[in-house]
């Protein structure tokens, strides 16, 4: 760090300097009973020795509490604390930030060189209070992949209250999922996980996951109606020695409500019926039925845009597919056009583009009738 003037000790300091590591050396790991990468016992088991760094800090804030019945202060290993009268809560003397993570000080004890001004800070915290820290939506990524496929269900048999009869299972999972997980962490604290689940049956599954840097996980769940249990173990293989022993973990689980499925709103197409057509059993060429020589376009010169299913060269196949469309609860018609001299089965007729692009494009997404396509005509042509 750069040198910087400091006045009197009461003024904030511009820079704050560490004492030099060189002065102060970390104890030895070979020199500590139980000892891991943050420390361990000393031999008289008088102390419990914590070497940091600023790359190398405890996972959670370790507090010691010192008090009698009207006085009191914490210190923590890198630094932080408070003091308080009477009441650690209700009286405090200076402010304390109730956070398991960050242990940000309120107390810190400085010493300064009067030859050069410089300020030191015998504290792990105190070097650092005046800097600043930038923070990024980037510093911390979670991307996740997975192939989970769904199976409709089973007809099995199953057996009630002395009845055997067959039902069908519900929609559920392929007996084999895969799940990959990866976490950027800008503090360089990254980790990447290989999921495996095996659904056994509709209400068990067993799975099983390896996480750089902790090692293997293995859990299993189970479904009894509306809740679930679950367990999950994981062995003492943290990347620290000493730091864990393994975990057990149980999750209990319940659902409320019925589950739903939610389905695409299908919308109103123009071409669908309003009500059931009525049907008059003529002949084909009673003066009541249109001739298929006389259903022809309108010729005047304004464009018309059709939405047709098929088309056909024979009038009898056309009224017949018409028909069955009709029998389906679609508004179907017949035109002829007479300049590819064929027989069009439209839904809809219409002098505005965007209204005919729309249905036909509805059509296709929402019914059988993939075919929706949109005829424009101009009359004269």
């Amino acid at each position: 760090l750069e040198r910087s003037n400091v006045g009197k000790l009461g003024d904030a300091p511009k820079k704050v300097y560490p004492i030099p590591s060189g002065k102060f050396p970390p104890a030895p790991a070979e020199n500590l009973e139980f000892p891991n990468s943050f420390g361990g016992f000393s031999n008289d088991g008088r102390e419990y020795v914590v070497n940091l760094s600023h790359d190398h800090v405890l996972p959670a804030p370790w507090v010691n509490v010192v008090a009698n019945p009207d006085f009191g202060f914490q210190a923590s290993a890198d630094g932080g604390g408070y003091t308080w009268s009477d009441n650690s809560r209700e009286n405090k003397l200076t402010t304390w930030t109730n956070d398991p993570v960050t242990n940000r000080p309120s107390e810190i004890i400085y010493v300064q060189d009067e030859a050069d001004g410089q300020l030191f800070s015998p504290t792990f915290n105190g070097s650092s209070n005046f800097g600043s820290t930038a923070v990024s939506p980037f510093d911390n990524i979670f991307v996740t992949a997975y192939y989970r496929r769904k199976v409709e269900g089973k007809i099995v048999n199953r057996t009630k209250n002395g009845m055997r009869s067959r039902v069908k299972t519900k929609e559920a999972n392929a007996p084999l999922e895969l799940y990959l997980n990866y976490k950027y962490s800008a503090s360089g604290n990254s980790q990447f996980e290989v999921l495996a689940k095996v659904n056994l049956s509709e209400n068990f599954w067993l799975g099983a996951s390896y996480k750089l840097p902790y090692g293997f996980t293995a859990n299993m769940g189970i479904t009894v109606q509306r809740f679930t249990f679950g367990y999950s173990y994981e062995p003492g293989s943290q990347p620290e020695s000493g730091f864990s022993t393994g975990t057990h973990d149980v999750i209990i689980g319940i659902r409320l409500g019925e589950q739903k499925k939610f389905k695409r709103v299908i919308p109103m197409l123009r071409s669908a019926l309003k009500s059931n057509p009525i049907e008059n059993h003529t002949a084909r060429f009673q003066e009541t039925v249109e001739d298929p020589d006389n259903i022809n376009i309108d010729e005047s010169s304004k464009k018309k845009y059709y939405v047709v299913i098929r088309a056909f060269a024979d009038f009898a196949q056309a009224d017949n597919y018409k028909k069955k469309l009709i029998g389906e609860k679609y508004n179907a018609n017949i035109f002829y056009y007479a300049k590819e001299k064929k027989y069009y089965v439209h839904l809809l007729e219409s002098t505005k583009q965007s209204e005919a692009n729309e249905e036909a494009k509805n059509l296709k997404n929402y019914t059988k009738l993939k075919d929706a396509r949109v005829l424009i005509v101009t009359g004269g042509k």
